[in-house]
């Protein structure tokens, strides 16, 4: 009985090691994704056919976007392609992911797109590509922003975190 007690113990003690071990890696992994994404943004609301040169597509748009740096975009996007499954819907179009070379260009394209008239006239989202753990934190952090805003506050989000009048406010501190 004491020797099973003393397995017991041990591996109890090794359940915790490894869990801890986990949550660590796990965080770890989302850091390094949430890197990654920062090369990338996406695009909602561009109508999926079939044949498409969505790289083209792409680039002319952030080219109306930043007139100044049209120029520079066929050689900044690398990657542009459309994720998610396909719709049986007629109407509906899956998001376009780019990726680009350069963060000070995909800088640029983000910065100006909040000040542009083209996404809005075109009925178009250009998104930071979020990682699952970012979006759960914003949904979480959005009342806290929402109210904020409403009192005449600068309020807005950064990556996972919200950012009232300066302060940092994070989920885990709800």
């Amino acid at each position: 009985m004491e020797d099973m007690s003393g397995q017991m113990t041990t591996l109890q003690a090794e359940t915790s090691t490894l869990g801890k071990a986990s949550m660590e890696l796990r965080s770890k992994f989302n850091d390094m994704d949430a890197y990654s994404r920062r090369w990338n943004l996406r695009v909602a609301g561009i109508p999926e056919r079939t044949g498409e040169d969505i790289k083209k597509i792409i680039i002319d748009l952030f080219g109306q976007i930043s007139p100044d740096i049209a120029d520079q975009l066929a050689l900044t996007v690398d990657i542009v392609h459309r994720v998610g499954p396909r719709s049986g819907h007629e109407r509906s179009s899956r998001r376009v992911l780019v990726r680009f070379l350069s963060r000070s260009h995909r800088d640029k394209i983000w910065k100006d797109a909040r000040t542009s008239e083209t996404p809005q006239t075109r009925k178009l989202k250009i998104l930071e590509d979020l990682t699952q753990e970012a979006k759960e934190a914003r949904n979480q952090l959005w009342p806290q922003v929402e109210k904020a805003r409403k009192e005449g506050k600068k309020a807005g989000f950064r990556g996972a975190h919200a950012y009232v009048d300066g302060v940092r406010i994070t989920a885990k501190d709800m």
